[in-house]
């Protein structure tokens, strides 16, 4: 379980929902605009064969985009949307990965507005999927009807997707992730890289986030980074603990060039001048001593 905030939980979330090919179940009471909304999600539309499910509240003034609903559900149809009247959750699940917090889908909650997103996947996520479809049976199926009334009296606009922002304004602290403009882009992980291999990868960017932000930057040794890996019960994939040798030089340089693959150079940068070998060289270009 991983606790992410800031610009952190928008990379983490847009990577998740980018490599989503089965499922794609949403609660969320706010629907923001449709081409934030595609942005955030890696433009799901395009993969015909993903699983959508979206529950929301129709009752909440009109803050749902109808636009975004019709969008996403293009594939399916309307019976991918269902109303619950009073749901307050925000839950988002991308095949084996669950995001839980306080994010409505929509870009003020994920670019200016200090919010949080608990994540956790593989079979700790499987309470999520369990509520999910427990609301799901709870819910009342949508209609066109439905739709065509909630438009007449949507809210959302480029400057408001949520109740508060009618009240006060929000300065947009970071931009949103960059369009799915080339299909070829939506590819899937290769088969070896399980939930908990990507989860180590996951807690290998985060810890190369913070140690290169430090003042000075600071880098860690293999043995190091084995003991905090082991700390956290992130094995290898024999379920044996890291000994900082030759296993862990391999792990740094496949989680370098995952990430350089799912969250840009920028990122992969920083975990490979985070973790070092003795001598104080760069770890991630070698898999061994």
């Amino acid at each position: 379980m991983d606790l992410l905030h800031e610009r952190e939980m928008m990379s983490f979330f847009h990577a998740s929902a980018k490599r989503a090919m089965r499922r794609m179940w949403i609660i969320s009471p706010y629907i923001g605009r449709e081409r934030a909304v595609e942005r955030l999600l890696a433009a799901p539309s395009r993969r015909p064969k993903l699983d959508i499910r979206i529950i929301t509240d129709l009752t909440n003034d009109g803050f749902v985009d109808v636009a975004t609903l019709r969008r996403l559900t293009k594939n399916s149809g309307v019976s991918s949307i269902k109303k619950l009247s009073g749901v307050h959750a925000k839950m988002y699940l991308f095949d084996e990965d669950a995001f839980v917090g306080s994010s409505n889908l929509t870009q003020l909650a994920f670019t200016s507005r200090y919010e949080v997103l608990i994540f956790v996947c593989g079979n700790e996520a499987e309470s999520c999927r369990q509520y999910f479809r427990f609301l799901w049976k709870e819910a009342c199926p949508c209609s066109d009807a439905d739709l065509r009334k909630l438009q007449r009296n949507s809210h959302v606009s480029k400057k408001t997707e949520e109740p508060t922002a009618t009240k006060c304004r929000f300065a947009q602290r970071w931009g949103l992730p960059e369009a799915q403009d080339d299909r070829r882009k939506l590819r899937r992980l290769p088969r070896d890289h399980s939930p908990i291999t990507i989860r180590r990868f996951r807690f290998m960017a985060r810890l190369a986030a913070r140690l290169r932000s430090a003042s000075p930057p600071q880098a860690i040794s293999m043995p190091e980074l084995a003991r905090r890996l082991n700390r956290r019960h992130l094995f290898t994939r024999g379920g044996r603990p890291y000994s900082g040798k030759r296993g862990t030089y391999t792990m740094v340089k496949a989680a370098y060039q995952w990430v350089r693959e799912e969250m840009g150079a920028q990122t992969a940068s920083e975990i490979a001048y985070a973790f070092t070998k003795p001598d104080g060289t760069l770890a991630w270009d070698s898999g061994r001593e």
